[in-house]
């Protein structure tokens, strides 16, 4: 099982209280429940700021393609391509936990 967590969590801003909020419930969920089901190998995967359709449609329709990319501004964006390779290569290295930064 692959459980996608946050670097908002180590660093959490109040425009991301609910969704920073809601990792930290998770968490404390899975890590309840990978104490009943030890069959079955859990990989936390702990990403960075990413780049992709999610925050487009967030705006729904009131910013165009280009104007949702320049809110990334100047910050490091990881790419979802990129990502799902570091996701692949720590689940063929039987990893628990990796942090894709």
């Amino acid at each position: 099982y692959v459980w996608l967590s946050s670097s908002s969590m180590d660093n959490p801003r109040i425009f991301h209280i609910t969704y920073t909020g809601s990792k930290v419930a998770s968490k404390f969920s899975i890590d309840l429940i990978a104490q009943e089901i030890p069959h079955i190998t859990i990989l936390e995967a702990k990403i960075g700021l990413t780049r992709s359709k999610i925050r487009y449609r967030n705006f729904s329709g009131t910013k165009t393609w280009q104007e949702v990319q320049d809110t990334y501004g100047d910050d490091r964006v990881l790419e979802c391509d990129y990502v799902a390779g570091k996701i692949v290569s720590a689940l063929d290295d039987n990893l628990t936990k990796v942090d894709i930064l």
